[in-house]
């Protein structure tokens, strides 16, 4: 592994493109376990005189180790942020997102809303953004960000349907709340969606 990260790292050109280095930041970030507890074993005790590579010595490794957090030059999430900056594509933030989330990391909705200012017609971001505002039981913010979508013609059939079951989340935490009045103007929204004819 050690020896895959030196041949990618050795890429990093200032003439590179910034696709082209985008590409060698994801693939280093492949060559580092997830699991922060796995890279010092991954990578061992690497030897390199590089006045730049001070953290890649064994003290600092070592130091890492113990403290369960790699050094950040083997920090998975650090180098798709590099990614991210070198040329902001859809294929970067997706390695980033699903890192983040593949840690449960809070900086994930961070990442999408940013995946989504530059890649309005994406669905994923969208629809990560979506999830977690209803696991939140932030309706507006849910509603909010799918009809933002709905006006820039960027919504997909899947997520429009999102909107029944968003509008009766809402309407039954009205009820619970005993907002009688606004739980009924809920209810007459999520009547005209698609799915309450449906079904």
């Amino acid at each position: 592994a050690w020896e895959g990260f030196l041949a990618a790292r050795q890429y990093l050109q200032p003439t590179a493109s910034s696709a082209e280095l985008a590409a060698i930041w994801r693939h280093m970030a492949d060559l580092v376990p997830s699991d922060g507890d796995d890279v010092f074993g991954a990578f061992g005790d690497p030897d390199d005189d590089d006045e730049d590579l001070d953290c890649f010595c064994p003290d600092c490794l070592r130091e890492a180790s113990l403290r369960k957090k790699p050094p950040r030059v083997f920090d998975r999430g650090a180098l798709l942020e590099k990614a991210v900056a070198a040329d902001g594509s859809q294929k970067s933030f997706q390695a980033l997102l699903s890192h983040q989330l593949s840690q449960e990391s809070k900086a994930a909705a961070e990442t999408a809303t940013r995946w989504l200012e530059a890649w309005p017609g994406d669905s994923e971001p969208l629809a990560f953004l979506v999830e977690e505002a209803e696991g939140r039981r932030d309706w507006k913010t849910a509603l909010t960000l799918l009809e933002r979508a709905d006006a820039e013609k960027h919504l997909s059939p899947q997520l429009r349907g999102r909107r029944f079951f968003v509008l009766v989340g809402q309407v039954e935490d009205r009820i619970r709340k005993g907002q009688a009045v606004a739980a009924l103007s809920g209810l007459k929204l999520a009547g005209k969606e698609p799915q309450a004819t449906d079904g």
